[in-house]
């Protein structure tokens, strides 16, 4: 499940390389950014969902704590229904979608030690709870495969 999730975070399936960067940036663990609510590096900041979610939730999760997650989870249900995420099963697939925002988005006219744009920060936190619902859905149809006995060859039959 975590890894299914992980592939869903675009900075997970990429590398800035440049001369700075000669080796890559960590897929921007590397690639500071002015502290905003401690958040201090690229890869933290997409983590956070764009400094939506900054506060930690304490363990253990509290009933309040659950039912706040439940709100937020059904909001971005609500905003990325599963009939407008591509079905796909195909982590290749998944890998790829990652990279192209990464590629097209996360790095542009954003610079090394400087505060975000909040139009950065609102386009880039739609992006990013897109990528939640996607994974979200696909770990749903995953553990429903799992259920009912179904392949992964099947699964991607299904899915084309």
């Amino acid at each position: 499940m975590h890894y299914l999730g992980d592939i869903h975070q675009p900075l997970h399936c990429v590398s800035r390389v440049d001369d700075k960067y000669p080796a890559g940036d960590k897929g921007g663990n590397a690639f500071p950014t002015k502290s905003h609510y401690g958040t201090k590096e690229l890869h933290a900041v997409w983590d956070k969902v764009l400094y939506e979610f900054h506060v930690t939730e304490k363990v253990p999760i509290t009933d309040d704590d659950w039912v706040n997650q439940g709100v937020i989870a059904a909001r971005i249900m609500k905003e990325n229904p599963e009939s407008e995420i591509d079905p796909s099963m195909d982590p290749s697939v998944w890998a790829n979608e990652s990279y192209e925002i990464a590629s097209t988005f996360i790095y542009k006219d954003i610079v090394e030690k400087e505060a975000l744009s909040d139009e950065y920060v609102t386009k880039g936190r739609a992006l990013a709870e897109k990528r939640i619902a996607t994974g979200g859905y696909r770990l749903a149809k995953l553990l429903e495969s799992m259920t009912l006995g179904i392949s992964n060859d099947q699964i991607k039959f299904l899915s084309s």
